[in-house]
């Protein structure tokens, strides 16, 4: 026991000097990057659909993801600036790519459809409280696919999740049905593709890029598909194109703001880990949820506040449990077997699931 004790502080020491200061900087610059692009874009994204006679929700949601996979295209291959792995090359060879890609793309695509589409019918401080139902869906997945059995303590922070949700949604004034269909369909498209992510491509190291190559594509290509039946011939008709050429800084931003958010998250990862992308998250949703009541004039009942409340509790002690299961798998990893410290790449497409 004494040795086990004079061990852990010699490891500890060592994990400190092994993080050089260049990299505690380059965190916090992704963390604080990120803090502010995700709620910069869907406040742009709003004012497109709101403000500027563009409500196709599908085709704003089409400019980031689009623009990622163009970018990430042009650098590996007309620039050369970067390569693909021979692993990841030939994880995705073929049919693979169809296994592996397509879902999570499809899946990504609706994520992105009916996310950008609940701004049409719900305000945007309703919805960011509404997006902590997701550990929830995923858990369920999770359980149901025999992926993951959950302690006692996890389904009792689901439960007040839960229950702080519904509380939050009874007590909108403003609650279109068809609005909460689309959260419904957004949070558990996400939680369906971070699953399959989860299980699908638990060999696929992908590097940021990597992700973006052939990801950012299959999600663009959906999207733009489906935009072609139910948005494009629509908006021809009624010229609202124009926008383009109108609002062409504010559609730039979005498109800016769009190829970001993309790759900062993977950044955010890669830098301080998955737990801490999944706290950012939840505080950036509570900052949007602030902003959207001082400065959109929004309201927010008591009772809504008293479910949002609820379900930040439920989601804290969620991400205690995620984090105390994750300490406990690296003090059992042997020593040298730590990616961070280790200049390999992190496995950023099997993140730890429910971070958003």
């Amino acid at each position: 026991m004494a040795a086990g004790r004079a061990y852990e502080p010699n490891c500890r020491a060592r994990v400190r000097e092994a993080v050089p200061v260049g990299t505690i900087v380059a965190g916090l610059f992704w963390c604080s990057c990120y803090m502010v692009v995700g709620p910069w874009l869907i406040l742009v994204n709003n004012t497109l659909l709101q403000d500027t006679g563009f409500p196709y929700p599908i085709l704003i949601s089409s400019l980031g993801v689009t623009a990622s996979a163009v970018s990430a295209r042009v650098v590996v291959d007309v620039l050369g600036w970067s390569t693909i792995s021979r692993e990841v090359k030939q994880s995705v060879a073929g049919l693979q790519y169809y296994k592996l890609c397509l879902p999570i793309g499809v899946l990504f695509a609706s994520t992105l459809a009916f996310g950008t589409s609940t701004y049409l019918y719900l305000d945007v401080s309703l919805i960011q409280m509404l997006k902590c139902i997701t550990p929830v869906l995923v858990l369920s997945f999770l359980a149901i696919g025999g992926l993951e059995i959950p302690s006692k303590a996890t389904v009792l922070s689901v439960v007040l999740i839960t229950i702080g949700t519904l509380i939050t949604t009874a007590s909108s004034a403003k609650c279109n049905v068809l609005g909460l269909m689309l959260v419904i369909g957004s949070t558990s498209s996400e939680a369906l593709r971070l699953v399959l992510t989860q299980y699908l491509l638990t060999s696929c190291k992908f590097s940021v890029l990597e992700g973006q190559y052939y990801l950012a594509p299959a999600c663009s290509s959906c999207l733009l598909l489906l935009a072609c039946f139910r948005e494009i011939p629509h908006a021809i008709e009624n010229g609202a194109f124009s926008v383009f050429y109108s609002d062409s800084q504010l559609v730039l931003l979005s498109v800016f703001l769009g190829i970001a958010a993309n790759y900062l998250g993977y950044l955010v990862i890669q830098s301080v880990g998955s737990l801490t992308l999944k706290v950012l998250g939840t505080l950036r949703n509570v900052a949007l949820v602030v902003y959207s009541v001082w400065f959109l004039g929004e309201v927010i009942s008591s009772r809504q506040l008293v479910g949002y409340s609820v379900s930040l509790i439920g989601f804290a002690g969620y991400t205690q449990l995620k984090g105390n299961k994750m300490v406990q798998k690296s003090a059992q990893l042997p020593e040298g077997n730590n990616n961070g410290a280790s200049g390999t790449k992190l496995p950023l497409l099997t993140k730890d699931i429910a971070d958003r």
